[in-house]
């Protein structure tokens, strides 16, 4: 499920870099505007969290922690580049929520 969305995130992003317009007014209370930078960033980060799941799929332990680093990255890239933009919490409920289920099954992953 989490690779759908960096699928999907990915998408997102490549449409905005050529141009494209997405209004997320309605999903949340703000407006964001991403720079060539940002975008190129979370293309990248969601490109190696996906990487990540990969490797936990093949239960990797090292998996975990690149999709932990990378969604812990992306989580706080807004604030990285505008000190005014606050992350909003649902993502931080659903990353955590993530994170804890696949941090119990740790123990069952190979080194």
């Amino acid at each position: 499920m989490t690779a759908l969305f960096a699928v999907a995130a990915i998408i997102i992003y490549v449409v905005a870099l050529a141009g494209g317009k997405f209004d997320f007014s309605s999903v949340q209370n703000t407006t964001i505007t991403y720079t060539t930078t940002q975008i190129f960033l979370a293309i990248l980060l969601n490109t190696v969290s996906i990487a990540g799941i990969y490797l936990m799929w093949t239960l990797r332990k090292a998996g975990f922690y690149l999709f932990f680093v990378t969604r812990v990255l992306l989580y706080y890239l807004p604030v990285f580049f505008s000190s005014t933009e606050q992350p909003a919490l649902n993502e931080l409920f659903v990353t955590a929520l993530v994170m804890l289920l696949f941090g119990i099954n740790l123990n069952i992953m190979k080194r």
